[in-house]
């Protein structure tokens, strides 16, 4: 099975001893958790056990839930897009995120009906991880500026949230534990690895865009996200033997 399979709002992937199990789950805060096992997506018999699941644990058939400017609609709309397809794979895990949250914490409203005070709620909820906080808040945003020209929603209530700062920055890796990663760790790993401690560049560069094409006589050109520039890195001695992508 593809590992990057489409999965339907409420259903959860687990897997065990190499194989793959899917559950219709919902949990909110101060209610019991629904859990109900499903087929596997492609089995003839997973629509009927999901449409089951979902009226049992709301009620309702989902067809009669399904609102065309609701957070459904446009959460699917989006990963349908040409936009989310253009992001890079550690770029479509993070924007995934936000939009599960998206659906846990505002699913029930309108898209039209979310306000700065709904999104200042939820950023303050994740402000003690202040990189994760602004991600999201980073990713809601594009949703919500995706959305508003589609119907969805008027503004962008994302807008004038306040970030919140960082405190202090993260501590180094020990020499012990460096030494140990280069000595037992696997291949792919201790190729991120050595590429960010020579490079100093973002994690998403250096999981997504270090790879043969973008290495030219000894100089990385990782291409930009947001503006597609490439920017020339000159690769220390030691990376150019390194092994990367698609050599």
């Amino acid at each position: 099975m593809s590992a990057d399979i489409r999965l339907e709002r409420f259903v959860q992937r687990k897997l065990s001893r190499g194989r793959d199990f899917f559950y219709f789950r919902f949990a909110r805060r101060g209610h019991p958790e629904f859990r109900r096992p499903l087929p596997h997506p492609f089995d003839e018999g997973y629509r009927t056990a999901y449409d089951a699941a979902w009226s049992e644990c709301f009620g309702v058939h989902p067809g009669h839930l399904i609102n065309p400017k609701g957070w459904a609609a446009l959460v699917q709309s989006h990963r349908d897009s040409a936009k989310f397809r253009a992001l890079s794979a550690n770029n479509k895990n993070l924007r995934n995120l936000a939009l599960d949250l998206a659906l846990e914490r505002w699913g029930e409203f309108l898209p039209s009906l979310i306000r700065p005070v709904h999104v200042q709620a939820v950023y303050d909820s994740l402000s003690d991880r202040s990189a994760t906080a602004n991600r999201r808040l980073d990713d809601l945003s594009a949703v919500f500026a995706w959305g508003a020209v589609r119907g969805f929603c008027d503004v962008n209530p994302c807008r004038k949230i306040e970030r919140v700062k960082g405190v202090g920055s993260y501590e180094p890796w020990p020499q012990w534990a460096l030494e140990r990663l280069f000595a037992d760790g696997q291949p792919h790993l201790t190729r991120v690895a050595l590429v960010a401690i020579y490079s100093g560049q973002r994690r998403g560069d250096v999981l997504d865009r270090f790879t043969a094409s973008n290495i030219r006589n000894g100089v990385w050109y990782p291409r930009q996200g947001k503006t597609g520039t490439e920017v020339p890195v000159p690769l220390h001695p030691v990376l150019p033997p390194v092994p990367a992508p698609g050599v």
